[in-house]
């Protein structure tokens, strides 16, 4: 997927937000206030969060984004195939979406 494939994608998600709240050339994608997928500008990378412990350590360490705070991410090449890359960023929009409260959730759009 290309870096515009991937922002489309992240932005169907309902109630999602595409701001660079960890500076210039990183976008971060949100629902609510709960980041779910993060890029830099000009790289072949994308972080997601990880759902379960066991799933971050199936990853190579070189594939693990252990500096992201609040949980497990992961750092996924953008070769990966398409429906992988879709597949791993639905399941951290959930868990994002999971994350809020009911007056975050009740706010999106």
């Amino acid at each position: 997927m290309t870096r515009e494939e991937i922002a489309a994608y992240c932005e169907a998600q309902q109630g999602v937000t595409r701001d660079q709240s960890f500076g210039k050339g990183i976008d971060c994608w949100r629902v609510g206030p709960s980041v779910f997928a993060m890029m830099a500008e000009g790289a072949d990378r994308l972080s997601v969060k990880s759902g379960a412990e066991d799933a971050a350590q199936s990853l190579s360490a070189s594939a693990r984004a252990a500096t992201l705070p609040h949980g497990n991410w992961a750092t996924l090449d953008l070769s990966t195939g398409e429906e992988e890359l879709k597949s791993r960023i639905l399941e951290s929009y959930q868990m994002a979406l999971e994350s809020l409260n009911p007056s975050e959730r009740a706010a999106l759009p």
